[in-house]
């Protein structure tokens, strides 16, 4: 895949618009490249299918929390990494792997269309990566040999896409659902890289103690998480408390938010059916490798807003029994399953 990468984005490098016709050459990149999204396709799990979502964004980290809804949420972001694809194709932006391979067959080889420039422009209004900020530039084909090497380049772009969203797949998990009132918490982790760093460096924060004693501290490593709380019933929420524990890869606690940490960054946000309200925030640990797991308290549920005031937060002596779920309080939780933390 890699090879694939390099070889494709070499050759399309080097070609000017008076390079010579790519006859052969086109077709042998373009069976390469396909060959490499296939083999990343069958990376999707049969039984879960692939949801495109926007990648982790450390910059993020100890930035107010942001409002949307839900609803083609994932279409939007799909449109946003690959605008060049035709208006209506695919329909949905949650892949088996069997649709990926039919979507790469109808979409690598497909000339751009007269609703190009709108939709990247639209793109770009509204929140385009830098993926779909290269794309906006691009120029209508002059000629078939111009419109192969666009294809390819977006060919390109589709499998450097696919293969993020498998890298963030694997660093994601989403829990809650009908047993905790439609709302459901999906947790995201990436590795916090210091700018301008390189190698090693990109993640370690402190290195070892300068006396020169190698038994002391051999470094921490950062973090950084999202959490994305979507509403997906009918009655509005309120979210109240948080519980996190971090651990490093020999087990050990390297860091927590006890039960219950009061909101999440400073807020108790209030979510009406259809809202997901996201934050970011991150940990460090002393090694490379950890665990974290973690659950969020809510109030709720109630079909006016309002009245998620009324209604009563455990004592502290209720909640250090471990037990949210008390009469007469109102409250639920939503446990995050653990997430291994790795480069």
């Amino acid at each position: 895949i890699v090879a694939s990468n390099l070889m494709a984005s070499s050759y399309l490098a080097q070609l000017g618009p008076q390079a010579a016709p790519l006859g052969s050459t086109s077709a042998f990149l373009s069976r390469a490249l396909f060959r490499a999204f296939v083999r990343l396709a069958r990376r999707v799990p049969a039984e879960t299918p692939l949801a495109i979502r926007e990648l982790v964004d450390p910059s993020r980290w100890g930035h107010p929390g942001a409002w949307s809804r839900w609803e083609g949420e994932s279409e939007r972001t799909l449109r946003m990494l690959l605008p060049h694809l035709p208006v209506g194709q695919p329909s949905s932006a949650v892949f088996t792997r069997d649709s990926l391979i039919v979507v790469a067959k109808e979409n690598f080889a497909h000339p751009l269309d007269r609703g190009q420039r709108a939709r990247e422009r639209s793109a770009a209004r509204h929140g385009a990566s830098f993926l779909s900020q290269q794309a906006m530039h691009a120029r209508r084909p002059t000629d078939d040999d111009d419109d192969q090497r666009q294809r390819l380049d977006y060919a390109l772009t589709a499998l450097r896409v696919l293969s993020s969203q498998l890298s963030l797949a694997e660093r994601t998990c989403r829990s809650g659902g009908t047993e905790t009132n439609g709302i459901v918490v999906e947790t995201a982790v990436a590795p916090h890289h210091d700018h301008g760093g390189r190698g090693e460096e990109l993640f370690s924060k402190s290195s070892p103690s300068s006396s020169g004693d190698q038994s002391g501290d051999p470094g921490v490593f950062r973090y950084c998480y999202r959490v994305r709380v979507e509403n997906h019933g009918s009655s509005s929420v309120r979210l109240v408390g948080r519980s996190w524990i971090f651990k490093g890869a020999d087990g050990s606690v390297a860091s927590c938010v006890p039960r219950w940490g009061k909101g999440v960054v400073g807020m108790e946000p209030v979510l009406e059916p259809g809202d997901v309200y996201e934050y970011y925030s991150g940990s460090t640990i002393p090694t490379r490798e950890g665990v974290m797991e973690g659950a969020l308290l809510f109030l709720g549920p109630s079909d006016v807003p309002e009245r998620l005031a009324k209604l009563r937060l455990p004592t502290q002596d209720e909640m250090s029994t471990g037990n949210v779920n008390i009469p007469g309080t109102g409250t639920f939780e939503v446990q995050v399953d653990s997430l291994i933390l790795k480069p």
